[in-house]
């Protein structure tokens, strides 16, 4: 009875977390950032490129990213938008790199010449968000005629060539090395979580079987009996969400959420 009763509970555990993945998605790492191209009549056209752990290589209408048939119709004013797998999005996110420091590049596409008829202005808030290093413009002709920082000596400026339409924006991100999440109160199940040198660290004040799912409930680490402290090393896990599970004697199970972020 003693078996059974723990085969359940663990089932009852997975059900839960495959159920929760879908409430998990604020505790998802992302940053972004807003850049905005306007005219001197006040016409203003806002995007944002960013990354998230959601986010795929495709266009992922669940953050936002809807596709735009195209640019307005001529005549019309400034107009604008990020290219995500050449279709027209006004938000572009990328998937987070496994490491901490990298640089991703983003291309803005502004309607013709032919449609506006007259310049526009780059605009954009400094000092940049968290975890973004720094961020910098530049035409596709590999910066040639316009190549600028998007800092604090400016926050905006005037692109008066005709002829180009694309332009790529590159971000400098530099993001936490690890976060660690508590998925349960600790006050309540007394089991405490540390991330020290790629290790794992569970405590409990009662003898418990430890396992390890990924986000997909694939089993990646399990504990060969019950006790009180696990160390559990983890070079070989890529970056993402885990779930300690912890199984105490008499069958009752407690959670632990862990987001690694190198």
């Amino acid at each position: 009875m003693k078996k059974k009763s723990l085969q359940y509970a663990m089932l009852i555990t997975l059900l839960v977390v495959l159920v929760g993945l879908s409430n998990t998605a604020n505790a998802q790492r992302k940053v972004s950032l807003i850049i905005k191209v306007a005219d001197e009549s006040g016409s203003e056209v806002s995007m944002e490129a960013g990354v998230n752990d959601l986010a795929t290589d495709s266009l992922d209408q669940n953050l936002g990213e809807q596709f735009i048939p195209g640019h307005p119709p001529a005549p019309s004013a400034i107009h604008a938008a990020m290219l995500v797998e050449n279709l027209l999005s006004y938000k572009n996110f990328r998937r987070i790199p496994d490491t901490n420091k990298f640089s991703l590049e983003y291309t803005i596409n502004v309607n013709d010449y032919s449609e506006r008829k007259v310049p526009f202005i780059f605009k954009w808030e400094y000092p940049l968000p968290r975890y973004i290093d720094s961020a910098r413009i530049m035409d596709r002709l590999g910066g040639t005629i316009y190549s600028f920082p998007l800092d604090e000596s400016r926050k905006s400026i005037s692109i008066t060539n005709e002829g180009l339409r694309n332009y790529n924006l590159i971000v400098w991100y530099s993001l936490p090395s690890v976060n660690v999440e508590e998925d349960m109160n600790a006050k309540t199940d007394g089991i405490q979580c540390f991330y020290d040198s790629e290790k794992i660290l569970i405590h409990s004040p009662s003898p418990t079987c430890v396992s390890v799912y990924d986000a997909l409930s694939n089993i990646v680490w399990k504990a060969s009996g019950f006790s009180t402290s696990e160390v559990i090393s983890t070079p070989s896990f890529s970056n993402g969400m885990y779930y300690c599970v912890c199984t105490f004697e008499n069958g009752t199970i407690q959670s632990k959420k862990i987001i690694l972020a190198r």
